[in-house]
């Protein structure tokens, strides 16, 4: 059945009107009635609660001063606390750091530590020449060879201290190359902790993908489930690339057929 206007309007004005009985001072009348679509905007849809994945938190400490004895209490200190609260963090012990503890007889530290994971953090941390400073003139394969040379030793003598083999490295402050990886991967360890806050690792280039796009973008692929999930979705930051691309003659293959 079609309506008119006149009709509608008598119709609202029949439901909205206050009964014959009510008398005024006789309490608070019917509520409003309501027409979805008629004399109001509809509401604009809830959006949805935003899945929160589960989040980690990853504690690591440089400890890397041997030059004050204060730094060794600091750090037992510090390694104590942690563990009476039930907290595992990662040091980051120099070579050198952990030949002066065991030269100042400081077991004590020592053991503190070791009850948390033991990092690498270089062998002399800042004596130059610095990683970056005697791998700057070699090619890979030197490179690999003199990193091996000059930081197996601290490495060796932190597992050693400590009674456990070192879970990670750290470079020292910015002094970094990239010969230092296949070296590590030779050596075991298998995480490289940056200082710095920046995700720097040697990666391999896939593929484009679908959403990413502009001049000098990419993207970094956390694998799968959840949690890779919600540390991609995080993931928005600025950075620089370092593409390392063979030279022309080593492309060549010594016995080429086609």
């Amino acid at each position: 059945m079609l309506l008119g206007m006149g009709t509608v309007a008598a119709i609202l004005t029949t439901l909205v009107a206050p009964s014959p009985a009510q008398m005024p001072g006789q309490g608070p009348g019917a509520p409003p009635f309501h027409i979805p679509g008629i004399g109001s905007r509809p509401e604009p849809p809830r959006p949805e609660a935003p899945v929160v994945g589960q989040v980690y938190v990853l504690l690591w400490f440089d400890t890397e001063d041997y030059i004050l004895p204060q730094s060794d209490d600091a750090a037992k200190r510090l390694a104590v606390f942690l563990t009476q609260q039930g907290i595992s963090a990662t040091f980051k012990v120099v070579g050198e750091k952990a030949r002066t503890l065991q030269r100042r007889q400081r077991q004590d530290v020592i053991g503190a530590l070791a009850r948390h994971d033991i990092g690498y953090h270089s062998n002399t941390h800042s004596q130059h020449p610095t990683v970056a400073e005697y791998e700057a003139t070699l090619d890979w394969d030197q490179g690999v060879e003199e990193f091996t040379r000059r930081e197996r030793p601290g490495f060796d003598d932190v597992a050693r201290i400590f009674g456990k083999t070192p879970v990670a490295y750290g470079q020292p402050g910015a002094s970094w190359a990239p010969q230092a990886f296949p070296a590590l991967h030779k050596w075991g360890v298998p995480v490289y902790l940056d200082a710095a806050g920046a995700l720097r690792r040697l990666m391999v280039a896939q593929d484009t993908g679908g959403a990413i796009s502009g001049p000098v973008r990419g993207d970094v692929f956390w694998g799968f489930g959840p949690d890779a999930e919600a540390r991609a979705g995080a993931q928005r930051a600025s950075g620089r690339y370092y593409l390392l691309w063979p030279k022309p003659a080593a492309a060549l293959a010594a016995n080429f057929r086609d």
